[in-house]
C-alpha cells in the first residue's frame, strides 16, 4: 500500500521509511510505545506487534506525553524487557526530561524521535483547510534531542538520511543504555494520507 514511501530515499526521511527500518531491526520481544501523532500513525501501520501488551500508545483520546512514563512503568515491571519509544518531537517535549529518571535508575529504553520540527498532525490539516496562514503556532525548532544525553547520560544518534537509519537504530538498541535516536522527518510527508479523514 505504501511501497514507494517505505522505500523512499529522500531526506528528510519519510515517516513510513522510518517505520520500515524499525520493523527490520526490532526484536519480536520488544515492547513498543507510541507517543505522538503522524509518526506513530505511520509506524503503527508497519511495525508488527508480536505479543499482547507489546504495543502501548496514547489511545483514542491522544494523551500525548505518555512515552517516557510508559517506558518507566514497563522497565520497572520487567527490567529485562527491550523497550522502544517511537515519539513525535512535540509529544517528546511534554515529558522528555524523564530520560533523567531512566538513566538514574538504570532502566534503559530507546527513544526514536520522529522530528519534523512541527506539530505535524495539526499543521498539515490546518494548512489544508485554511492555506498557509493556517499554520499558526504549529512549527517547532529542528531540535537536536539526541544532545540531551550529554546532560543526562546515555547513547545518542542523529539521523538525517535513510541509509543511516538501520545502523543508528542497531547501535542504540545494542548500547545497553537509555538512548535517543533523533530522526529528521519530512514535515510534509504525511499530507493527504487517508487516516486523516481529509
Amino acid at each position: 500500500e505504501h511501497r514507494s514511501e517505505v522505500q523512499a530515499e529522500s531526506a528528510p526521511i519519510h515517516h513510513y521509511r522510518l517505520g520500515a527500518e524499525l520493523e527490520q531491526v526490532l526484536d519480536p520481544h520488544t515492547v513498543v510505545i507510541g507517543d505522538g501523532g503522524d509518526v506513530v500513525a505511520a509506524c503503527s501501520r508497519i511495525v508488527r506487534v508480536h505479543r499482547p501488551g507489546h504495543w502501548l500508545d496514547p489511545g483514542p483520546f491522544g494523551c500525548l506525553g505518555v512515552g517516557p512514563p510508559y517506558a518507566l512503568g514497563v522497565k520497572a515491571a520487567k527490567p529485562e524487557a527491550q523497550v522502544v519509544v517511537i515519539a513525535g518531537d512535540g509529544a517528546f517535549g511534554l515529558n522528555g526530561f524523564e530520560l533523567d529518571t531512566l538513566v538514574r535508575f538504570d532502566l534503559p529504553a530507546v527513544f526514536v524521535i520522529g522530528n519534523d520540527a512541527a506539530w505535524g498532525e495539526i499543521r498539515i490539516p490546518q494548512v489544508g483547510i485554511y492555506g498557509a496562514e493556517g499554520e499558526v503556532a504549529t512549527r517547532l525548532a529542528p531540535t537536536r534531542y539526541d544532545r540531551l544525553t550529554e546532560v543526562f547520560g546515555g547513547h545518542a544518534e542523529h539521523v538525517e538520511r535513510p541509509e543511516e537509519l538501520a545502523p543508528a537504530l542497531e547501535r542504540a538498541l545494542t548500547s545497553g543504555q537509555t538512548a535517543v535516536v533523533n530522526v529528521m522527518l519530512d514535515p510534509d510527508a504525511m499530507a493527504g494520507h487517508p487516516y486523516r479523514g481529509m
